[in-house]
């Protein structure tokens, strides 16, 4: 999310791609694995200010995510930082956006549905546990399955996304009234852990529910600094395309 908006838009602002071959997921990774260490306790006070500016989106906590990043020595990661140590308007203005958050929700079911509609080879529904933060973006979903316009966008050598969806409805249920769902929820919670202790340790345990998914089955970011390995993996992305194609639609749904 930092990436997303603290960052990106100055690379817009200068005509670079910073989506083209998954460059937004190696510059995360980048400053997950180097931001600690150059910066210390100062770059997780970045990050607070960064949510407390997404969250309130008032120019006092602004100011003060950027008194937070003035606070370290920003150049020696300037890629990172240097937007908002410059005070890019454009990254100003991206978190002060009222329709900006950093609800990871909705991005979840993006990922969702771009796997998804590679594996099904017929229309599907998704049912998710009830989330007001979903209800926020009903019309935007609503937009996207009833595009009818022909386009494909490339994610990465696993994930793709081709309009018109085969999705048709996304309905979010009680999931005390769903065991469907519950189980869903059960094994969401316990692949997230495991997850977390396979970025620790680099390894899983004979017991670890990831043995029941295949690796092309799993939608998760773990930082990866291995640059030459992402970008082969993410390569030919089109991320700013698809951003660019979403606006356009919903604009055109709106008008």
């Amino acid at each position: 999310m930092f990436i997303e908006y603290a960052v990106e838009p100055l690379y817009y602002d200068h005509r670079i791609n910073l989506y083209e071959d998954g460059g937004n997921f190696s510059t995360a990774s980048m400053a997950y694995y180097v931001c600690s260490g150059f910066f210390g306790n100062g770059f997780d006070i970045i990050l607070q200010k960064f949510q407390d500016a997404m969250r309130h989106k008032t120019p006092a906590t602004v100011v003060s995510l950027i008194a937070s990043v003035l606070a370290v020595d920003w150049r020696s990661l300037s890629e990172v930082l240097g937007p908002l140590a410059l005070r890019h308007p454009d990254c100003i203005d991206a978190i002060m956006n009222p329709n900006t958050s950093t609800d990871a929700a909705f991005i979840i079911l993006k990922a969702l549905i771009s796997r998804t509609e590679q594996m099904s080879n017929e229309p599907y529904s998704i049912k998710h546990d009830r989330s007001d933060n979903l209800l926020q973006y009903n019309h935007y979903l609503t937009t996207l399955i009833n595009c009818k316009e022909n386009a494909k966008f490339k994610g990465s050598e696993i994930a793709s996304i081709q309009f018109p969806l085969k999705l048709k409805n996304v309905n979010q249920v009680d999931s005390k009234l769903s065991p469907s769902v519950q189980l869903c929820d059960v094994l969401i919670g316990r692949t997230i852990s495991d997850i977390r202790e396979f970025a620790e340790n680099k390894s899983s345990s004979t017991c670890s529910v990831l043995n029941l998914y295949s690796d092309d089955q799993l939608i998760y970011f773990v930082p990866n600094i291995d640059f030459e390995q992402q970008k082969k993996f993410r390569s030919g992305s089109q991320g700013n395309e698809l951003i660019d194609f979403v606006a356009k639609q919903f604009h055109k749904s709106v008008g």
